[in-house]
């Protein structure tokens, strides 16, 4: 199931985990802060869990311990959203609309040969980037290796200008 939260729709702040809240003051910007307090939101509407029963993957990924659901969150742009399932799961958004990204140089230094020639081949795809560091983002949140054209790795374009990658 995945769940989103527009940063800048109304959402009750009451029931979010106090290590939330105490994360959130460490931000300086606006709207990181509203960012994190609507993944909070959806931790604890969507998911019933309170953060600081947390534990944290190598990679940073939260999971309850013996919880058999299986989520994971992220933030981009105005949404959060949330991915919860029955087995691992990892989701990734991200803004399409970034002016000062230099994608050229990061997908040379960061993405492999197979990326950088699906990126060659899809050119003509204005969100071809986006594909690729959704889910090199997502894969990286479970510990996996996975590239662009595995199937395990499902896109799509949620809201105008935003691309979301879910790995299962």
């Amino acid at each position: 199931m995945i769940y989103f939260q527009n940063i800048h729709s109304a959402f009750p702040i009451d029931n979010i985990s106090q290590r939330r809240k105490d994360k959130v003051k460490q931000f300086t910007f606006a709207a990181d802060k509203l960012r994190s307090l609507a993944a909070g939101y959806l931790i604890a509407e969507k998911l019933g869990a309170d953060e600081a029963d947390f534990s944290y993957t190598k990679q940073g990924k939260p999971y309850l311990p013996g919880n058999r659901v299986y989520f994971s969150v992220s933030h981009s742009g105005d949404w959060a959203v949330l991915a919860v399932s029955d087995a691992p799961v990892a989701v990734d958004i991200e803004r399409t609309d970034r002016l000062n990204l230099n994608k050229e140089r990061i997908a040379a230094r960061f993405f492999t040969e197979s990326e950088r020639r699906w990126l060659a081949e899809n050119f003509g795809n204005p969100n071809a980037f986006y594909y690729v560091w959704t889910a090199r983002e997502a894969a990286y949140k479970l510990g996996e290796q996975l590239t662009i054209g595995d199937t395990r790795l499902r896109f799509s374009e949620p809201y105008d200008g935003y691309v979301m990658c879910v790995c299962e």
